[in-house]
């Protein structure tokens, strides 16, 4: 899924849902879809099919809880492991924003070459996204997914991140599918961390983009944005508790 239908719930908490009426992709891809942007799963929904994420975020705290398959025996308590299928070595991918144009951090979901799981990046001088086909490294075709999606943080890892955090995996109650075990992804970010994520929404006018992949893959992906709350709501809440103090003090009098 290229795009995600997004839900506003109120100022900082946001929902994408995976739309399960796009069908499922072809493999080859037909001569009109080569990238795969008109369908949903590459493979197996078992192993790669994402149902929703829901992202509460403010300056001081994140939460993001990411709703996804993936293959039961490579799932633990904190983390989603490795596994093979064929000549692809699949992992867990990393979790980004963007301004529009342009990557501008990413969140480990693994350790990984200095990456710490749970931690936030800069992505620019020495640190990078990696594409699904530099990840791994195997020709398409004969093997089909989406080689030019960013799935991964790469190059040299920094001494120290821009704000660390703890990452759960448990299983939830089933998606009312048939399509496997539904996994419970949850990330919790500190201050620290999510003080750097809102400045850099409200410096882009308001609005990150958000960007998850079930796999190193890309097989399913869910994309949306994030924003900060208007100034106006401030504005508005701010007239709002006035004009009760207002009422209270003539009620008083």
């Amino acid at each position: 899924m290229i795009i995600a239908s997004s839900l506003h719930l109120s100022a900082g908490n946001f929902v994408f849902m995976d739309q399960f009426n796009v069908p499922a992709c072809a493999i080859p891809p037909p001569a009109n879809n080569p990238g795969f942007t008109n369908c949903d799963v590459i493979g197996a929904q078992t192993d790669f099919d994402i149902q929703k994420t829901v992202i509460s975020f403010n300056r001081n705290s994140t939460v993001i809880d990411i709703y996804q398959n993936y293959r039961n025996s490579a799932a633990g308590s904190n983390e989603l492991g490795s596994f093979a299928i064929g000549a692809g070595n699949f992992g867990a991918s990393d979790i980004f924003f963007g301004n529009g144009s342009s990557i501008l951090y990413g969140i480990a979901m693994s350790n990984q070459n200095g990456f710490q799981a749970g931690s936030l990046y800069a992505v620019g001088g020495g640190v990078t996204a990696r594409t699904a086909a530099s990840v791994l490294n195997i020709p398409s075709p004969p093997w089909y997914y989406r080689t030019t999606r960013k799935v991964l943080l790469g190059g040299v890892a920094p001494a120290q991140s821009l704000g660390t955090g703890s990452l759960a995996v448990s299983t939830t109650g089933g998606n009312g599918t048939t399509t496997g075990a539904e996994f419970r992804l949850n990330l919790q970010l500190g201050q620290t961390a999510s003080a750097v994520i809102f400045d850099a929404a409200t410096a882009n006018g308001g609005f990150l983009d958000v960007y998850f992949q079930s796999a190193t893959c890309g097989n399913d992906v869910l994309d949306g944005r994030i924003a900060t709350p208007e100034p106006s709501a401030f504005m508005m809440m701010g007239t709002v508790v006035l004009a009760l103090g207002v009422a209270v003090r003539r009620r008083r009098t």
